[in-house]
């Protein structure tokens, strides 16, 4: 008899046990991993610049602001300082990103007032004025981003003269100075720069 007591005894016990831990789990919420953001570095969609270069599309320096609506695409508007005056760019560039690195190709726009010469060394050359020259512009960078969102770029590309026709023209040779600019690295030529700034996380 106390042998079979003990034994109800035991099994009535396990049973009290038994039920409000099987309660507990059945409440308990299934823990799930938390959902990893894709490829973070490049998902900043706004970035401040500055640049510095030379005959970039913001001339010697400026600032820019882009704007990134999918990671592999960004377009940017700017305002800078050339040798003429004031730059105004808008680009875009299509992005390859590949960890800190990614590279970039695109091209746009920009404008300004522009001075240029063909002096040669005999004094008869022109000199070509346009209160305000359009530029069309392709380049290719290469680009670096942290995880705080600090970033560089490194960019190179060439520039051509979209309105050829100088709203004035000056020649010391005492000849017939004309309007219609041409030639290399006064209507086309190369241009590089450096752009650095941050990129913005909302």
């Amino acid at each position: 008899m106390p042998s079979r007591r003990f034994a109800f005894f035991a099994a009535f016990s396990f049973l009290l046990l038994a039920v409000p831990a099987r309660a507990e789990a059945a409440e308990a919420p299934i823990a799930r991993a938390p959902s990893k953001p894709t490829d973070p570095l490049w998902a900043r969609p706004l970035a401040f610049d500055v640049h510095g270069g030379v005959g970039t599309p913001l001339g010697f320096g400026g600032m820019s602001i882009d704007l990134a609506p999918v990671r592999w695409f960004v377009v940017s508007g700017g305002l800078g300082a050339g040798k003429g005056g004031m730059q105004e760019a808008a680009m875009a560039r299509f992005r390859a990103p590949m960890g800190h690195f990614a590279f970039s190709l695109g091209g746009g726009m920009s404008t300004g007032a522009y001075d240029a010469s063909d002096t040669n060394p005999f004094g008869a050359g022109e000199n070509w004025h346009w209160k305000r020259a359009f530029w069309a512009n392709g380049e290719a960078s290469i680009e670096f981003r942290d995880h705080t969102g600090v970033e560089l770029r490194a960019y190179v590309g060439w520039a051509h003269l979209a309105n050829p026709v100088a709203d004035g023209c000056e020649t010391g040779g005492g000849r017939t100075c004309s309007n219609a600019a041409g030639g290399l690295l006064v209507t086309s030529f190369p241009y590089a720069g450096l752009a650095a700034g941050y990129a913005f996380d909302f």
